[in-house]
């Protein structure tokens, strides 16, 4: 629930890729941001939309959340106050940031 609250590991940089996907996705919409050269950055743009709806709404898909942080019930989820997507989230961000770093966008 790091996230959420602004708090999580990685947060410094998973404010600038919020940003970049921003811009890339208003700019060129689902078609550039599915390019195997944002893999990565793609990935944690639904992943952060999964962690959105999950604290939000309260959704929850087995499937979806075992794909992006490991865990396919809810009690693992609930686990230490949803360790387990902050860890996820921790993850994919630095991937991503890696990625775009490579890739010279940041």
């Amino acid at each position: 629930m790091k996230y959420w609250n602004k708090k999580g590991n990685e947060e410094a940089k998973n404010n600038i890729l919020h940003k970049l996907i921003d811009a890339i996705y208003n700019e060129f919409g689902d078609k550039e941001m599915g390019r195997s050269k944002n893999k990565h950055l793609e990935r944690l743009r639904k992943a952060k939309y999964v962690y959105y709806r999950f604290y939000n709404d309260g959704d929850f898909n087995s499937r979806i959340f075992k794909c992006y942080f490991g865990c396919g019930s809810i009690s693992e989820v609930n686990n230490f106050d949803g360790k387990v997507l902050d860890d996820g989230l921790d993850k994919l961000i630095l991937a991503a940031y890696a990625e775009q770093k490579a890739l010279g966008t940041i």
